[in-house]
């Protein structure tokens, strides 16, 4: 963000390379789980396997992105790790002439946007309609589900690995993971049974988003098509005071679901447009903590990201798109 490197990498378990992409206005990818290697890189969470951490870059072009990841693809790192997948990269020029069915995802109903993030996204939408692709609004019934099934994920230890790796070095809990400790207070380790049934809970997480994104989008669309790729925002503002809270809402559900996801940059706040809403109702104590902090002059000239969200390995899909909405914009 400071402009000291041409590019770097970052892990995402539920939005650790996306939230500092964003904030920084950086090009970004996420990708799926197999696609690159993530061998002998020592992270949390690193050996449970249900929602795992994704390795991926992070830029100021989009096209450094794109060219460290044919790199990386390219190098078929499936020979020498064996949780990588035989996936070859594919060059998708085509897509660039082509209509895109989109999504767009402009409030998950639980955590309201700030209003620069708000316009930034029904703006977007708006020049998709303007340039000739097909828009439609999306929204998940599962989303109460997949937050919470999420974070049954991220607490099934109790918190352990946070409290023993804190110990280790007598540092304090940081206020965003803090949160996952209240979360285990009267909370035991799951036993392997109930991890398995956690584990098949996802499962079933999964094959629901899924159904919906394949079956369910197509009764949106003009042509019976479903979508090509969910376009929408990545944090409810364009960054967080020191102390925040582990909201992951428009994040963790793709880390769940494993799919891809590239940030890009769309717009920037502007501080005599996007004023305080006077009309502001709370959804919940989440909802009303960060509807608090958002000052205009403060958030002034800010970036605002979006994400172009795509299925499973469709890493390159994400990118196409993500380089015809650049050109657009």
């Amino acid at each position: 963000g400071a402009g000291a490197s041409v590019m770097g990498f970052g892990t995402d378990i539920g939005g650790s390379i996306r939230f500092p992409s964003a904030f920084q206005g950086l090009y970004a990818l996420k990708p799926s789980t197999g696609r690159i290697s993530y061998m002998d890189v020592t992270n949390s969470y690193c050996n449970q396997e249900s929602i795992p951490s994704v390795i991926g870059p992070m830029a100021r072009s989009l096209e450094d992105v794109q060219y460290i990841t044919k790199l990386l693809v390219g190098s078929e790192c499936w020979d020498i790790d064996p949780k990588v997948l035989p996936v070859p990269w594919k060059d998708l020029p085509s897509l660039k002439t082509e209509k895109l069915t989109v999504g767009l995802w402009k409030d998950d109903g639980l955590l309201q946007l700030h209003p620069p993030v708000k316009r930034a996204v029904e703006e977007l939408g708006e020049k998709l309609k303007k340039a000739g692709h097909e828009v439609v609004v999306v929204q998940f019934p599962f989303q109460q589900k997949l937050i919470q099934t999420l974070f049954e994920v991220y607490t099934a230890d109790a918190a352990k690995e946070i409290i023993d790796e804190c110990a280790r070095s007598g540092e304090p809990v940081v206020s965003s993971v803090e949160d996952l400790m209240t979360a285990t207070k009267d909370k035991e380790i799951l036993s392997s049974e109930e991890w398995w049934n956690l584990c098949g809970r996802v499962y079933k997480l999964k094959q629901e988003f899924f159904n919906y994104w394949n079956v369910e989008t197509k009764k949106l669309t003009k042509d019976n098509k479903a979508i090509d790729c969910i376009v929408g925002p990545i944090y409810s503002s364009t960054a967080f005071p020191r102390k925040s809270r582990n909201i992951l809402n428009y994040t963790g559900p793709y880390n769940l679901c494993d799919c891809s996801c590239v940030v890009l940059p769309i717009s920037k706040v502007d501080a005599l447009i996007d004023k305080v809403e006077d009309d502001f109702q709370a959804r919940s104590d989440d909802d009303q903590f960060v509807h608090d902090y958002y000052d205009p002059k403060l958030f002034d000239k800010m970036p605002i990201c979006a994400q172009i969200v795509t299925k499973k390995l469709e890493e390159e899909k994400g990118l196409a798109i993500a380089s015809t909405i650049k050109e657009m914009l």
